[in-house]
């Protein structure tokens, strides 16, 4: 096996070399001063705030009628990723988990729940004050031995997701309401 190296210099005369070097400089001058964002870096960042909440449902099982008020004990998380575009637009993604367990008043009967967005939401903006609401319909599974008629319940909540404008992120639960049943 035969191994060479060869080491290459230029070539043209130094007068050309001096052009190509200022074209070169000015261009990048140029993309500098009139193109701003072609030199932008796209950058992101996460962060998750979590959000405890406790209320009451009244079960809609196993009929509206004989359903029983059950207590709600939950957390939500939202994490925010914010990737910061070209020129001023940064677009935001949120991605929701709820979970707790609830208790029934009068039958003690324990629920269990966990939910985790499986699409995030996504906002284009050019300013970090704004605000969206996410609707979820959450399943609400009844722990240990099975009922005789079954009492897993939907509950549908909605979450207002408010980004201050210093790009922080703040959760109200506006609602978490027993929807029907399984």
């Amino acid at each position: 096996m035969e191994v060479s190296r060869s080491t290459v210099r230029g070539t043209a005369p130094a007068p050309r070399r001096r052009v190509v070097l200022l074209a070169t400089c000015a261009a990048g001058l140029f993309l500098a001063a009139w193109a701003p964002d072609a030199l932008a870096q796209t950058t992101s960042k996460t962060k998750t705030v979590n959000k405890d909440f406790t209320t009451t449902v009244q079960s809609p099982c196993p009929t509206p009628s004989q359903g029983e008020a059950v207590d709600i004990n939950g957390t939500d998380s939202v994490q925010t990723r914010q990737i910061q575009q070209s020129g001023n637009i940064t677009k935001f993604s949120f991605a929701e988990h709820k979970s707790g367990q609830g208790v029934g008043q009068v039958s003690a009967n324990q629920y269990r729940f966990e939910d985790m967005s499986q699409n995030a939401t996504s906002v284009s903006s050019t300013t970090c004050q704004f605000y969206i609401r996410i609707t979820t319909t959450t399943h609400l599974i009844r722990q240990g031995s099975k009922p005789p008629v079954p009492d897993d319940f939907f509950a549908r909540s909605r979450l207002l997701i408010v980004m201050t404008k210093d790009c922080q992120t703040t959760l109200t639960l506006e609602s978490f309401d027993a929807a029907e049943c399984k």
